[in-house]
Formats: C-alpha cells, sequence, structure tokens
C-alpha cells in the first residue's frame, strides 16, 4: 500500500464531453505532513493533561489511525450520478 499521488476527477457533461482534471496530492501530502509535525508538540501536551481522564491515549492513536486511513485510498473511487431529483453516490 502507498499514497495516491494524483487524484484524477472525471467529469461528464450533458453535452457527452468529458473534463478531466488531474491534481497532483503529493503536494497536498507535503502540506499535511509538515501541518501534523508543527502540531506534533501540542498534541503531546494535550494528551498529557489528559491522560488521567481517559482521552490522552486516544488523542495519542488518532495520528497513526490517520496515516493508515490515508495509505488505504489507494484505489478508492467514488462515483456522483446526478439523478432527476438529486445526486446518486457510488463507493468503490
Amino acid at each position: 500500500m502507498m499514497l495516491p499521488m494524483i487524484l484524477n476527477l472525471h467529469v461528464k457533461r450533458r453535452n457527452h464531453r468529458r473534463l478531466t482534471l488531474i491534481i497532483p496530492m503529493f503536494l497536498i501530502w507535503l502540506v499535511m505532513f509538515c501541518f501534523m509535525v508543527a502540531l506534533l508538540p501540542l498534541v503531546l501536551i494535550a494528551a498529557l493533561f489528559t491522560w488521567r481522564a481517559g482521552t490522552g491515549k486516544s488523542l495519542l492513536m488518532a495520528g497513526p489511525l490517520l496515516i493508515i486511513l490515508l495509505f488505504n485510498l489507494s484505489g478508492f473511487r467514488i462515483e456522483v450520478r446526478q439523478k432527476e431529483k438529486g445526486f446518486a453516490f457510488v463507493m468503490k
């Protein structure tokens, strides 16, 4: 498993034209990594103060769980189909 590096966004229009947007996700991962590193000392202090209440361990496990979630997004697809009265979401 690895992080998804490119997001392909396919948009079909009513006149059957297809618009494809390619978004480089590795730029988003870099910004998110820097943000997580910057917040790490605050998270550790918050976990230290809330350890006796029982929420400190959950707070420390949020980071690794987020990383596991991001690594499992590779190959994830969401299809959004417009119907007459709303949208239909199909996740694969």
